[in-house]
């Protein structure tokens, strides 16, 4: 189990360390879709839709 781990957190790295637009396209766009569709283009949506929105 502990070589898993320890696989998983070196992969991991090896990801963040070669290919840096992996936040912006996996990390960053979740989170600017969720921001736009709730906080700027607020039109009259309930906010049932907000916490929908937000666990899809």
């Amino acid at each position: 189990m502990r070589s898993t781990l320890y696989q998983m957190k070196i992969t991991f790295k090896r990801v963040l360390v070669r290919n840096p637009a992996f936040f912006l396209f996996d990390l960053g766009f979740p989170v600017m879709f969720y921001a736009l569709f709730t906080k700027a283009i607020n039109t009259g949506v309930p906010e049932s839709f907000k916490v929908l929105y937000l666990i899809t």
